[in-house]
């Protein structure tokens, strides 16, 4: 497995500039985990169109897929479920 360290809004983009958006969405499909919504603000620039509506495209994918995960866990687990709703209630 890989895995790429940040440690810079212009090392990220320096790597990932010149990647297809498609596959940014394809590698956050595969590994989620090594993503973060502050990780991918840096990856995009924002002064364009383009890049804040492909930013956009893949801050909602992230979004869904740890949403999704999150909402399988509580599945697995009932108890969980019933003290967020009992807290919530």
């Amino acid at each position: 497995m890989f895995q790429i360290r940040f440690q810079g809004s212009a090392k990220s983009r320096l790597i990932f500039q010149h990647m297809r958006t498609s596959l940014v969405l394809h590698l956050v499909k595969i590994v989620p985990h090594l993503f973060s919504m502050s990780i991918l603000s840096k990856l995009f620039d924002i002064q364009t169109m383009a890049g804040r509506k492909n930013m956009a495209r893949v801050m909602c994918l992230l979004k869904n897929i740890l949403g999704s995960k999150r909402n399988r866990d509580l599945e697995l687990d009932p108890g969980v479920g019933s003290e967020l709703a009992f807290q919530q209630g």
